[in-house]
């Protein structure tokens, strides 16, 4: 008997528990944009990590870059494809912030969002946050460009990732193509 009333104690005061916790949830604010896309999940160990504790750039460049590529692949232009059409991509500008130190033994995703998208140049914001936290760690904007291999010269993006991005990426602005510096180029051309 003293067992049953125990159990049914402790059942009321976890029911009771439940709906306070039900009453006292905030109400979540309407979403007016769409959700970023995650183009990178991913976990700092301490390998990949200085003694001191943050994360090395190297380890924090190649997660972009793999972000990256990701992204061009959810618009249809992942690297077999560009094989296939004998281009590759040329970064033309890249600047990374450090919001916070990335520290080992933090699980990570990164968010990218298109930025800007020309003829010729695509634009991209990728953002480096900390899964449990949601805090943003670190940005990198990218501009880069794709260039045919056997030409060296900047070539027009595909209509259809055009296309694709547009879709996917509703605030997304389409302008004029800026000029592609020569020195850039010069830099991609094969030997």
């Amino acid at each position: 008997m003293s067992h049953s009333y125990k159990t049914e104690a402790a059942a009321r005061v976890t029911i009771m528990f439940w709906q306070r916790c039900q009453h006292e949830r905030p109400v979540m604010k309407p979403v007016l944009h769409p959700p970023p896309v995650v183009t990178h999940r991913g976990f700092a160990s301490s390998c990949h990590a200085h003694a001191s504790g943050p994360l090395h750039m190297q380890e924090l460049v190649g997660r972009y870059d793999e972000a990256t590529w990701q992204l061009l692949a959810r618009l249809g232009y992942g690297p077999r494809r560009m094989a296939n059409e004998r281009r590759s991509m040329l970064a033309l500008e890249q600047r990374i912030v450090q919001v916070e130190e990335t520290r080992a033994a933090t699980v990570l995703h990164i968010e990218s969002d298109l930025l800007e998208l020309t003829d010729t140049q695509v634009r991209c914001l990728h953002r480096l946050c900390d899964s449990e936290s949601q805090r943003t760690l670190s940005t990198m904007d990218l501009r880069f460009v794709l260039i045919g291999r056997d030409e060296g010269s900047v070539t027009a993006l595909p209509p259809d990732l055009v296309q694709h991005a547009l879709s996917v990426f509703q605030r997304l602005r389409r302008s004029a193509s800026p000029p592609v510096p020569a020195a850039a180029v010069s830099m991609a051309q094969p030997t």
